[in-house]
This record gives C-alpha cells, sequence and structure tokens, in this order.
C-alpha cells in the first residue's frame, strides 16, 4: 500500500495528533467514555486516512492512461524503403510499424493520433480511443511509388502535426499531449528541420525515434501496386548512374529532441524499443501520476464513514424518541 495525500502531510499529522490526544483524554475522564464520542472519533480519523489517499496495487498493474494524447508523426518517404534495419534484413519502415504497435500496446487507454508524410503530408488517423484503429493506421504505412530521389521536408510533416496538437489541446486542456516522432532524419538538401516554436510548449513529453544506420543503404523502388522492388534501387539523379545511399541523420534527430526536450532513441540495426521506455514517460509527463495504474480506496472509507454516520444517526433518533415519550 501507498500513499498519495490530497492536502499538506503536515496538517494531517498536526490532525491527527490532537485527535489521538482527545481520545487519549476521552479515555482517562470517566464522564467522557461514551459511545457516540468514540464513534466520531472514529468517523474523523477515517476521513484523516482519506486525506491520506491510500492505494493499492504493485508495478504489474496495468496503469490507465485515460488522460494522454499520444500523436504518432512518421515519415513514410521513399527513404524509409531502406534495408537497413536489424543486419539488413528488415526495412525502415516495417521497424517503425512494429514499434507503433509496441507503443500502443505500453499505453492502453490513451488516445491516438497520426500525421503521416509521403507524397505530401496528411493526417491519417485523428484523434481516438480505439486501439485497434491505431494499430490499423500503423500497419497501413508503407512507402509509396517512387523511381527517383524527391527532396524530404520533415518541416512541413511537424508544422501540420503542430497544427493537430494545439487544436486538440484547446478542445482538452486537462489532457497530456506526448509526441512520438518516427524518422530517418534524413533532408532535403541536408538541412536542418525547422521546429514550429509552438510544439514544445504543446507538449508534455515524448520521443524521436531514428531508424538506419549511419554508413546507409540503397533505397529500394516502389512499384505503382506500392510493391518494393527487392532488386531495383532508386539513383542519385535522372542523370546519374549513382545509387542514392540514404543515412540515418543522426545530427538532425538530436538537435530535433534537444530543441523540443524530448528523448532521442537510436534504433539501429538491431535490438527493440527499450525497456525503460514506459517509465521514462511516466516520470518526465507533466503532471503525472505515476501509480495512476494502482487501485484508491477511497470507497472503501467513504462506506466505513458513512456505516458510522447512519449508526451515529440511528443512535440520535432512537435517543430523541425516548426523550418525547419520557415527555409524554
Amino acid at each position: 500500500m501507498i500513499f498519495r495525500p490530497i492536502i499538506p502531510i503536515a496538517w494531517i499529522m498536526i490532525a491527527a495528533v490532537l485527535l489521538f490526544g482527545f481520545a487519549l483524554f476521552c479515555l482517562i475522564r470517566k464522564t467522557m467514555r461514551h459511545g457516540y464520542i468514540f464513534r466520531r472519533i472514529i468517523i474523523i480519523a477515517s476521513i484523516l486516512v482519506a486525506f491520506l489517499r491510500p492505494m493499492v496495487g504493485n508495478e504489474s498493474v496495468e496503469r490507465l492512461v485515460s488522460d494522454l494524447n499520444l500523436f504518432f508523426v512518421v515519415d513514410n518517404s521513399g527513404s524509409m524503403a531502406t534495408k537497413d534495419m536489424e543486419g539488413g534484413e528488415r526495412y525502415r519502415y516495417e521497424v517503425a510499424k512494429a514499434d507503433i504497435k509496441n507503443i500502443i500496446r505500453m499505453f492502453p487507454g490513451a488516445r491516438y493520433s497520426m500525421t503521416v508524410l509521403d507524397y505530401n503530408v496528411y493526417q491519417s488517423l485523428p484523434l481516438t480511443t480505439d486501439a485497434s484503429m491505431a494499430t490499423a493506421a500503423g500497419d497501413a504505412i508503407r512507402p509509396r511509388k517512387s523511381n527517383a530521389t524527391a527532396g524530404t521536408d520533415l518541416s512541413d510533416l511537424l508544422e501540420f502535426a503542430t497544427k493537430r496538437i494545439v487544436k486538440y489541446n484547446k478542445r482538452n486542456p486537462d489532457r497530456r499531449s506526448v509526441i512520438f516522432i518516427l524518422t530517418d532524419g534524413e533532408e532535403s538538401n541536408e538541412k536542418l528541420t525547422e521546429l514550429p516554436e509552438q510544439l514544445k510548449q504543446a507538449l508534455s513529453t515524448g520521443a524521436v525515434i531514428g531508424y538506419g544506420t549511419t554508413a546507409g543503404g540503397k533505397v529500394h523502388r516502389v512499384s505503382n501496386t506500392n510493391e518494393i522492388l527487392e532488386n531495383e534501387f532508386i539513383l542519385e539523379s535522372t542523370l546519374s548512374s549513382e545509387y542514392h545511399i540514404s543515412k540515418l541523420n543522426e545530427t538532425n534527430l538530436n538537435n530535433m529532441a534537444g530543441k523540443l526536450g524530448l528523448r532521442y532513441i537510436r534504433r539501429d540495426e538491431t535490438g527493440e524499443l527499450p525497456k525503460d521506455l514506459e517509465n521514462y514517460f511516466w516520470e518526465n509527463a507533466k503532471n503525472t501520476d505515476s501509480t495512476t495504474g494502482k487501485m484508491d480506496l477511497y470507497w472503501a472509507i467513504a462506506l466505513i464513514v458513512i456505516a458510522l454516520l447512519l449508526w451515529d444517526a440511528t443512535v440520535v433518533a432512537h435517543k430523541l424518541a425516548l426523550e418525547r415519550k419520557a415527555v409524554k
């Protein structure tokens, strides 16, 4: 059992000492040894315990995150069709999709939204409480038809996402916004992503997750039916015979995470999301109660207080009834 006081604990301790002193006084003075006095002492003591906010449960209890808005901001541009993850066995976008599913499982009961960049930027999933719909939106991520390199502008992606996050925050100011930016960080002209000024203020916490390797890999072509062509790769330009090599841009991603006050996670060729990821968000989200998943005991204390009050009221009513009979 743990306690999360809802008023300063010093006040509770002072009240408890005074109550204990009064109870001791009543025990010593025979004239004060009345059942109704001790009943009311117990009622006050129960209320003080309620102020301590006792909770039960353990860390394995599923946390309730009904006040979280999770925003997935996903780079689905052509470079995510590079097969340099897990020793060259998986495409970047495949690992990103798996991460989205795992994050959704980490935060059951939250609301989910998804913004995607491929040919253009769009919201593929408006804010919803439906985890299966969010998972389906993640499953739908797949690089689109591409035959040549095209400039990726992550600034547009983040600008679009910021407008949606700010809009949702205004609708529900009591909810916390958590962002997951999934990208390889590759920008057109190798520039750093421009970050909207409003974005940092709109967020509670989040992470920038980088996909790929610094050595990079050749980007696969994608057919008209959005199928990845295993043995065909995108050229550096229409006039070049050199294949385009896409590399994880950690400079860009670290800059992005630093300015937004987020954690940067490198998803290199092997491994899974860090096991401490869930705890990290609970520890860093603003106004977060890390024991949300524990069960409050308010209801049990309330039942005790109600039972004692009914008992006391019954005794008083019976006493009044006897007094009326005596008067008659």
